[in-house]
């Protein structure tokens, strides 16, 4: 089964959380500057294919009251809890 688009995102957050440490302990065990040279261009080039989708994230919006005049509507049901 092909992965999700959110799981993709999923994993491309990842990869970035991954290279971002990898990144950051070269730069505490000041491996080799051929080291951390190439891991601070993968960063660079990742967060760079990565800014557009988190834009469009950071402003995706999900209406807390389902009568929201601003930005429509968004009828969530909930079953109740039943803690017996």
């Amino acid at each position: 089964m092909p992965p999700t688009p959110a799981g993709d995102r999923n994993d491309r957050l990842l990869d970035f959380a991954d290279l971002l440490g990898r990144l950051s302990d070269s730069m505490m065990k000041r491996e080799s500057f051929a080291t951390y040279e190439r891991l601070y261009q993968n960063t660079k080039d990742s967060a760079g294919y990565l800014s557009p989708e988190l834009d469009v994230l950071s402003k995706f919006v999900i209406p807390i009251s389902p009568n929201s005049a601003k930005y429509g509507s968004l009828a969530l049901q909930r079953e109740p809890l039943n803690l017996s």
